[in-house]
């Protein structure tokens, strides 16, 4: 997707391009993303787990990298931006990312309507239940 203000938004922290917008700034640039229409919005998640995990993965380096919108998801990289004195507002974890996008798709009418999910990583079981729960909770996006 990489829309135009993509990088101007974020903060480069260990090579990477994090996102200083803060959950509502992210929820609304994956939301123009998605009115876009010029395809999927990629979203990752920076945390020191990650980043230790993509120092030995050029792959997985990569497509942190890559990803349109890469969230600040962990406390350890806020308190490294803070100590390097870098803008990054707040911790958006991936799962409260999700949660918000989600109600977002609803409340606004994108529900069914190129809202749609893809999921990299998980065993078949967890992707059954994440299918279920999304049903329950968002039945207008599963």
């Amino acid at each position: 997707m990489k829309a135009p203000a993509a990088k101007a938004d974020t903060v480069e922290l260990f090579g990477y391009p994090v996102s200083g917008r803060g959950a509502s700034g992210d929820i609304e640039f994956a939301s123009r993303a998605l009115d876009s229409g010029s395809g999927p919005c990629v979203v990752a998640c920076a945390n020191p787990h990650s980043l230790v995990i993509a120092s030995r993965d050029g792959e997985f380096q990569d497509a942190l990298r890559e990803a349109d919108l890469l969230l600040p998801d962990g406390s350890g990289i806020t308190m490294a931006a803070r100590i390097l004195n870098l803008p990054i507002r707040e911790k958006v974890a991936g799962s409260d990312f999700f949660r918000e996008f989600c109600r977002y798709a609803e409340s606004s009418g994108r529900a069914g309507r190129g809202v749609r999910f893809f999921f990299l990583g998980s065993s078949p079981i967890v992707l059954e239940r994440i299918v279920n729960r999304l049903q329950v909770e968002y039945p207008g996006i599963a």
